[in-house]
């Protein structure tokens, strides 16, 4: 059964065995631990629950925020030739156990953390020092032609010195000289837009001045904290410049060093990591001052191998399992056949099913398989995407859905070399083979038959795995009045489509079974309510369920949809390829890239279609058949890692 049999599982122990018994329990990964405090905190056992393992919780956190600190700082800094593909891959970094093992003193890279935050710390005050520096020197870029002591602009005892940035420079001269003919301005700089000017005036006449220039939108300027001419404090600024570009070498260069420690605060991350979730799942315990209970869920054929390991480490620890009570929702695991395993991501990303529910894994994956393959329906795209799945395997590190992922693609190009080479596809046209049973462009209409025939093959395995699903739970009314009955109706107007188009003669059988379907649905629908009048109603009702199944079944059409356009894309560029190669000299090149790249695009848009369409037609026409989800990864208390790849010898 893909859904593997889970057990409630109890660990009873004296205290002074807990750290023992829970590092081997996360070694070994077998049981998913339970937080007691849950139910407990509300029942007289509430006494059993002691807060522990905060301080050292609260220790273990500092230590991963310095590390995780320091090996986010040196990232910044570190040179990779990651593209773009690795990105969606597993960023760990591969690691054997004795080099893991080696990083395992937190006092030996706390030095390490320091360094990083004063370099990183020296760091911003440089950048802030040169932003500042950069922003005087833009500042002083229209005065460099001012040759005054920027500290000696204060004016005199009768006299103002001012400097500010005007636009219409004349104009406003003119106006100030008219109202007071003693005042001097001179335009230190000019572009097309502004003038940076000098202007000393007599104080007594401050207002008409200031009145004169405020009509033109003088905005004054000042230079407060600087001392010498514009000159002189740019030269120093240069200076000041130049020397924080020479401090930054030298820290890039430390920094550079620094890298080398880099694997090793990743490992001593981890280890942290692996430390604070044991600290973690202690907290779910329930214990007196001389004991401690586990409470969690473990695989049934895992018992015993659990039972023979604690015995060997402890002769004090109890184990007692039992089954799932009504009202528990046990954790899910898989466990499917090598084939059908990577179909379980497609399961997995619309949900897992719940424990008293079918893993639909299995159905899914012969359906999956047939559908990708006749979507794709080409022999050199089939072996394109297997070839390039099974090389990004064993190139890219990733995690298990990764995996998932890259073997289904793998499996569905083998699927679609098959249909390919039934449908003489070879890259489209481009190599001309022979068809072997129907290709889509040349009778669309036989696949479109055959879309259909896999449509309501897909439908009818899906309402007997509902019905399957009602006889497991000892609803034997339902399975016969709601799924039974359906098939009969369903099949019964099958069998009346193939009569009516001469496939096979049959007499009246046909309509006799759809009219017992029709029948049995309208006498049993409506079970439930009360009176005979709406008991017919609803059955009558039942009935335009009809239009939905045909739906449906009218979905699965985009089967042959896809293949087509496959082949047809594919077609197309063969053509385009064709045309360009009597062009002289590069016609050979141009038809060259033009195969290359209109293949290559080809292929990805018509396996994301393929995949997209195959998942829609499980996800809404598949599984509303009889499939709910809901249910709970089983996710085993074990060793796991954020930065490192465990590699074993």
């Amino acid at each position: 059964m893909p859904v593997a049999d889970i057990k409630r599982v109890y660990i009873i122990s004296h205290e002074s065995q807990k750290e023992k018994i829970v590092s081997e329990l996360q070694k070994v990964g077998l049981i998913e631990v339970t937080d007691l405090r849950e139910r407990l905190a509300t029942t007289d056992w509430r006494v059993l629950l002691k807060e522990v393992g905060e301080p050292e919780l609260r220790e273990l956190d500092q230590k991963l925020s310095e590390l995780n600190h320091a090996i986010d700082f040196l990232s910044n800094f570190e040179e990779t030739d990651k593209g773009f593909i690795d990105g969606f891959f597993s960023s760990k970094t591969p690691m054997k156990r004795t080099e893991f093992e080696r990083a395992s003193d937190f006092s030996d890279y706390k030095k390490i953390c320091d360094r990083c935050n004063n370099l990183e710390s020296r760091l911003n005050e440089l950048k802030n020092e040169k932003n500042k520096l950069l922003s005087t020197l833009d500042r002083l870029s229209g005065w460099t032609g001012l040759d005054i002591p920027l500290e000696e602009i204060t004016g005199t005892e009768k006299t103002n010195i001012v400097l500010g940035i005007v636009n219409a420079f004349d104009e406003m001269k003119k106006d100030v000289t008219e109202l007071a003919p003693e005042t001097y301005l001179k335009a230190v700089s000019e572009n097309e837009e502004e003038h940076c000017i000098l202007a000393i005036y007599m104080k007594d006449k401050e207002d008409e001045v200031t009145q004169a220039m405020r009509k033109y939108d003088f905005a004054r300027v000042t230079f407060p904290e600087l001392t010498g001419t514009p000159s002189e404090v740019q030269a120093r600024i240069n200076e000041e410049l130049s020397n924080i570009e020479k401090e930054n070498g030298d820290i890039q260069a430390e920094i550079s060093d620094l890298l080398k420690h880099r694997p090793g605060l990743l490992a001593m991350y981890d280890h942290i990591y692996i430390d604070r979730e044991r600290e973690e799942v202690i907290k779910n315990f329930a214990k007196t001052e001389t004991s401690f209970l586990i409470e969690g869920w473990i695989k049934d054929k895992n018992v015993d191998a659990l039972r023979d390991l604690l015995k060997s480490v402890s002769n004090t620890v109890e184990i007692f399992t039992r089954d799932p009570e009504e009202g528990e929702n046990p954790p899910i695991a898989l466990e499917n056949t090598t084939l059908a395993y990577p179909f379980e991501a497609v399961v997995e990303m619309y949900s897992l099913p719940k424990y008293s529910e079918i893993d639909p894994t299995p159905i899914v994956t012969a359906f999956f398989i047939v559908f990708f393959g006749v979507c794709l329906s080409d022999v050199g795209y089939g072996i394109m995407l297997s070839i390039i799945s099974v090389l990004m395997m064993k190139k890219y590190v990733m995690g298990p859905t990764g995996k998932k992922f890259l073997r289904l693609l793998a499996i569905c190009g083998v699927s679609s070399v098959f249909f390919g080479v039934l449908g003489g596809s070879w890259f489209g046209d481009l190599l001309k083979m022979p068809v072997l049973w129907v290709n889509p462009i040349d009778d669309p209409m036989t696949m479109l038959i055959f879309a259909l025939i896999l449509g309501i093959t897909h439908i009818f395995v899906g309402i007997g795995a509902k019905m399957y699903n009602s006889i497991r739970r000892g609803d034997i009314k339902d399975a016969v009045f709601d799924q039974l009955t359906w098939v009969i109706l369903l099949g019964g107007v099958v069998l009346i489509i193939v009569a009516e188009m001469n496939v096979v003669s049959i007499g009246k059988i046909p309509y006799g079974v759809a009219g017992l379907g029709v029948i049995t649905l309208v006498l049993t629908q409506g079970r439930s309510q009360k009176g005979v009048v709406k008991k017919i109603v609803f059955g009558l009702a039942s009935l335009y369920g009809m239009v939905g199944y045909l739906g449906d079944v009218l979905s699965y059409s985009r089967l042959m949809a896809l293949g087509l356009a496959t082949g047809v894309i594919a077609m197309v560029f063969n053509s385009m390829a064709l045309m360009t190669r009597g062009i002289p000299f590069i016609g050979v090149l141009i038809a060259a890239m033009v195969l290359i790249v209109g293949h290559a695009f080809n292929l990805l848009v018509s396996t994301l279609g393929a995949f997209i369409h195959t998942c829609r037609l499980n996800y809404v026409e598949f599984f509303s058949k009889f499939y709910k989800g809901g249910g709970k990864r089983f996710s085993p208390f074990r060793i796991s890692t954020r930065y490192v790849e465990i590699e074993e010898v």
